[in-house]
């Protein structure tokens, strides 16, 4: 895994825990608090990776979704996005697939 492209997601934040999160959670208006503090936890991908081969077309919002394999033979995937709600919806993704 790059350096440029380590996230929390699927390690030290797991889907166990985002489900016990979420459940807190009561109305819409707190579920998109949620997203927004997991967006703040997805670190920005460096320029160089923001490309267009790894950019998502058709989205309002700009998102990037790149992989690569590890040395253990396991995937890592990681993204960005411009958006802070998308962006959350992502580490919620990442957090499901990494690995």
């Amino acid at each position: 895994m790059s350096n440029n492209t380590q996230h929390p997601f699927g390690h030290d934040i797991t889907l166990d825990g985002l489900f016990q999160d979420f459940q807190k959670s009561k109305s819409w208006e707190d579920r998109y608090r949620q997203l927004i503090q997991l967006s703040r936890k997805l670190p920005a991908l460096p320029d160089e990776l923001k490309t267009t081969e790894n950019e998502i077309k058709g989205c309002e919002n700009r998102v990037w979704l790149g992989v690569e394999l590890n040395n253990d033979g396991k995937y890592h995937i990681y993204g960005d996005s411009d958006g802070r709600i998308v962006k959350g919806l992502l580490a919620v993704i990442l957090t499901t697939v990494e690995n």
